[in-house]
């Protein structure tokens, strides 16, 4: 059993962390949504909601001193994960094909790169199936049809996708002229978006096979 059970892995919870390990309690941090058998079983004044409802908690003149310092905490240890991050995709070549491409920056090579497994690297039909971003049937009942993502792999791939999406959709002619293409056939944003997110992971699969393709030319595999 732990001393706080932490509901909400945002800065506020992470701050409330921070705050039970300075005072020697063992804690446990959890994501919203996930945790409702958890928190029923837990013991109700040892739960810590990282939300508004320790607005007054959050508030006294102490508690806030301490969060700012620890915020300050936070953030440098970011600064120095980015900076790792940033090593990390100097040190791989696949990462520069891959951030030559609109919408694909730092954050969202690394996401491709950390989270899809090496084998399907440049392998545009496998590395989609993986992220959860290729339509499956779904029936009903009454044995109608409708299509659906099927959503499996790796939740942040899919957001980190996502958003180079939108910024594909900003600074791509073609990516943007898909994008409205889509919204005239009826789609809605975020099922366009999504229909986006796909093509960039495809287009991102496409620019590593052209890249190992021609490092097998050159002799260097």
């Amino acid at each position: 059993m732990v001393d706080v059970l932490v509901v909400g892995a945002g800065p506020v919870g992470l701050c409330a962390a921070l705050w039970a390990k300075r005072l020697g309690l063992s804690h446990l941090v959890l994501e919203r949504g996930t945790v409702a058998e958890t928190v029923y079983r837990f013991p109700r004044d040892m739960v810590f909601f990282s939300e508004a409802k320790n607005t007054e908690w959050a508030g006294s003149k102490q508690v806030l001193a301490l969060l700012q310092r620890e915020l300050v905490c936070v953030r440098g240890l970011l600064g120095e994960v980015e900076a790792r991050v940033q090593a990390l995709l100097a040190a791989l070549p696949e990462a520069e094909v891959l951030m030559g491409l609109p919408g694909v920056g730092p954050q969202v090579a690394a996401a491709v790169l950390a989270l899809l497994p090496p084998e399907l690297w440049g392998r545009a039909k496998r590395a989609a199936s993986y992220a959860g971003l290729i339509p499956e049937r779904e029936e009903s009942g009454k044995s109608v049809e409708r299509s659906r993502l099927s959503k499996k792999g790796p939740p942040l791939l899919r957001r980190k996708l996502y958003m180079g999406a939108l910024v594909a959709v900003r600074h791509d002619p073609e990516m943007r002229a898909f994008y409205h293409r889509l919204l005239s056939r009826g789609k809605t944003k975020k099922q366009a978006l999504v229909a986006v997110a796909h093509k960039l992971l495809r287009r991102m699969m496409g620019r590593l096979r052209e890249y190992y393709a021609g490092r097998l030319v050159q002799g260097v595999a």
